[in-house]
């Protein structure tokens, strides 16, 4: 094998050049993700590594590749085994002949025990196997904790002859935004539907097709994020009007603006007769090319860790208020990073579907992940949010959904044949 930069002949298994200086695995992890088309006609990773033409070089067991080595191993403990046969066929043939009764008796014999050794015993009890403790799995970026879906709703006042309260409303409020929240997380709109009165309207829809509405929207996005501020109530009899301000940060769709709702008492407590928005959206000052510019360098430095041992740029990609899995901080999460990465001889990200929206200084993106290492692998779904902070989105939670294993990356893909 010879280096693709300066042509000089490389060691099997060396991921470094000792003549350039070239770092063989940087090269060799970008055209593993590219293999689909350079098969089309491209070169391949097996052609940048074979000996430029014109070169001559004497082949040695050290440049026989190790898929090859095996057979050769057993082709020569075949030959000398013929030899070691033969010489025993000779030895058995020259000595005296067999007669016809010695021939016959002679299976019979072996068949039978010594009389002068006891037969050989078997205790009925099996042995108990050793206990075994299975290798634990790389540590992999932990899904956020989700609530199992219930179909009963928060606390909700129950009392249909109870006056409205201004506490009694702002618990409903707070109940109602946690469990559409959850909704999203589960996809199950029927406990979200309990906060809705049968007779809802809004924008010609009926309680039925807004809770289809919801349950598109759960479909169809992976993080939902509501903030609400500036809540102002007024009660007036047996409804309370309802305004605040509200942050909907998603990785789908954002916007901010004031919400409006009205809620009645009625037989079985609060509910929802009426839901309205007035959209006030900021400008953003993130935009997406932005983000998805940071999430390929955030990539590359990720799998760097591999080859230099250490964190390098990592770091620079996390803000400083960061929370992670686990609410661990910045440093606790890095840590994990490094500690996983240093398992690994190479690792090899790749990135498809990159979906992001932004909300003044805040922005969001989920896109699918396929991990691959020379021990693990696994595909997903990550999502990293993201707040600017001088001029520039870093990322504040980082979550990952595992939705299966793959096969581990095998090292030898990357020299070719």
């Amino acid at each position: 094998m010879y280096c693709p930069e300066c042509g000089k002949e490389l060691y099997q298994g060396s991921w470094r050049c000792e003549s350039c200086g070239s770092d063989l695995r940087r090269i060799l992890r970008e055209e593993y993700w590219s293999k689909q088309e350079t098969a089309k006609g491209g070169e391949s990773s097996g052609d940048r590594f074979r000996m430029p033409e014109g070169s001559v070089s004497d082949l040695g067991w050290r440049d026989i590749h190790k898929t090859h080595r095996p057979a050769l191993i057993w082709a020569s403990i075949s030959v000398v085994g013929l030899f070691v046969l033969a010489g025993l066929i000779y030895v058995t043939f020259t000595k005296t002949s067999p007669t016809p009764e010695m021939a016959v008796s002679e299976p019979a014999a072996t068949a039978q025990p010594a009389p002068d050794q006891p037969a050989p015993t078997v205790d009925p009890t099996p042995s108990p196997a050793e206990p075994s403790t299975p290798p634990s799995p790389p540590v992999e970026p932990v899904p956020p904790d989700t609530e199992p879906a219930t179909t009963t709703p928060a606390v909700l006042p129950t009392s249909g002859t109870a006056p409205i309260t201004r506490e009694g409303v702002e618990t409903f409020v707070k109940n109602w935004l946690a469990e559409w929240q959850k909704s999203v997380e589960t996809t199950n709109i029927e406990a979200l539907s309990a906060f809705y009165s049968q007779n809802f309207k809004a924008n010609k829809k009926n309680k039925g097709s807004w809770m289809e509405a919801r349950l598109r929207v759960a479909h169809n996005i992976c993080y939902l994020k509501i903030d609400a501020s500036d809540l102002k109530i007024k009660i007036e009899g047996n409804e309370a009007n309802v305004r605040y301000m509200q942050d909907y940060l998603s990785d789908g769709f954002s916007d901010r603006g004031v919400k409006i709702l009205k809620i009645v008492m009625e037989e079985n407590g609060l509910k929802i007769i009426y839901e309205g928005f007035e959209n006030r959206t900021p400008a953003a000052r993130i935009s997406n090319t932005m983000v998805k510019g940071t999430i390929m360098d955030w990539r590359r430095a990720w799998e760097d860790i591999a080859i230099n041992r250490k964190l390098g740029d990592l770091s620079s990609f996390y803000h400083p208020d960061f929370r992670g899995p686990g609410n661990r901080n910045k440093h606790a999460w890095l840590d994990l990073k490094l500690q996983v990465a240093k398992k690994f001889s190479i690792i090899a990200v790749d990135i498809r579907e990159i979906r992001s929206s932004v909300l003044a200084d805040r922005a969001i993106a989920s896109f699918q992940q396929i991990f691959k290492s020379d021990k693990y692998a696994d595909e997903g779904r990550k999502v990293l949010i993201f707040k600017l902070k001088d001029k520039k989105p870093l990322i504040i939670n980082e979550l990952f959904v595992m939705e299966r294993k793959l096969e581990p990356l095998k090292v030898d893909d990357f020299w070719g044949p």
